[in-house]
């Protein structure tokens, strides 16, 4: 059964009307809501980070905080954390989403300077998580907000053809993975346009330059009765020391190890030897966003805005920018030395060949009427 259909069947099962303010913010014309909880020792003077707990497909912000339980968490390690509601209960991250549909990056991204404004967010931390179509969307996040995100974790979710294609980190990004080999709703191996495992993560593992080989931890089966065990898989350290982290579950389901509640009721095994909110928060209190101040610019046009894709290319490389007019468009290999470049680029989107480049870690500098920048690509 396709996914989308299999989730609808069972969005009955998962119906948590849970008592929590609600607060809204406009988007495109569009009214967004939110939850936010605030630590229960919380001061206006205070500087805290914030975390994003991303509900899955048919469930809602209430559902997500009652499934990742962060509040006493944030609580006691003092974190801002936000339950984000999709429209439609859903987050646009499936197909190919990004010539229409709901704009959710763009959400997430007009949250953060909300919250800022509201709390005083430490914008150089800000994280991102989600169960099933949270973790996709947080995905989307490290690919297309990673200057605003310093990490990601995902439970259940993965990538799809079109978050690959158009994905444009412009660092090293912490990436952490639970995934159950038995879940029922996103295939560990992956299905269609949806990645397995292992295919989302050698992306990452990939452009962040990891050692190849994991380091491979077996948890004491503490619950016996849950029918899974857990093996952890790190790979470190990487480029800008940061780390590929994933967690299989060994006969788990589409569940949130450490809670009980069964996804929709048609979850599968729950693993209830780790706890994934705790390791999610001690995953992302190691990274903070380099070279970000806490301050919000008066106008987002002050930001340049490039888009580059695909990331990793395999032929030609599309460069779309917004507020600023192109100059110049280099690519170099480690080295230096300039192996394709375009003089002559159009001033808001252009494309440069890479054809006749080998397989490995390029520099692409763009050379815009302002400044300059600088991404790195991975070549195919």
């Amino acid at each position: 059964m396709h996914l989308r259909n299999l989730l609808a069947a069972s969005a009955l099962v998962f119906n948590l009307n849970l008592s929590a303010q609600t607060d809204t913010i406009m988007h495109n014309g569009i009214p967004r809501t939110y939850i936010v909880h605030k630590p229960s020792s919380f001061s206006p003077g205070d500087t805290l980070p914030l975390v994003f707990s991303i509900h899955g497909l048919v469930m809602n912000a209430q559902s997500q905080s009652a499934l990742s339980e962060f509040n006493p968490i944030a609580d006691r390690e003092r974190f801002i954390v936000v339950y984000p509601n999709g429209i439609s209960n859903s987050w646009n991250t499936f197909g190919t989403p990004y010539n229409s549909g709901v704009d959710d990056v763009g959400f997430i991204s007009a949250l953060i300077e909300t919250l800022h404004q509201q709390y005083h967010i430490d914008l150089n931390r800000v994280y991102s998580c989600g169960m099933s179509n949270g973790g996709f969307m947080s995905y989307r996040l490290a690919c297309e907000l990673n200057d605003k995100i310093a990490a990601i974790a995902s439970v259940t979710g993965s990538m799809t053809d079109s978050i690959e294609y158009y994905c444009t980190p412009s660092r090293p990004f912490p990436i952490l993975h639970f995934h159950g080999t038995a879940d029922p709703i996103v295939s560990y191996t992956g299905a269609g346009n949806i990645h397995g495992v292992e295919k989302a993560l050698r992306y990452w593992r990939q452009y962040n330059n990891c050692p190849s080989d994991s380091v491979k931890t077996e948890f004491p089966d503490t619950e016996p009765g849950d029918q899974t065990t857990v093996t952890r898989h790190s790979w470190a350290p990487c480029d800008g020391q940061v780390e590929v982290l994933h967690y299989r579950v060994n006969n788990g389901g589409h569940t949130w190890p450490g809670n009980t509640e069964n996804f929709l009721g048609v979850g599968g095994n729950i693993n209830l030897d780790v706890m994934a909110s705790e390791i999610i928060w001690e995953f992302f209190k190691q990274y903070t966003l380099p070279e970000i101040t806490n301050s919000v610019p008066a106008n987002d046009l002050e930001h340049e805005q490039f888009r580059i894709y695909p990331n990793p290319a395999d032929g030609m490389l599309t460069i779309e920018i917004q507020n600023q007019d192109l100059k110049k468009i280099t690519l170099t290999d480690i080295s230096g030395k300039v192996v394709s470049e375009n003089l002559s680029p159009q001033p808001h989107f252009t494309t440069l060949s890479v054809e006749t480049c080998a397989p490995g870690m390029y520099l692409l500098n763009c050379e815009t009427s302002e400044a300059s920048r600088v991404f790195k690509i991975l070549v195919r």
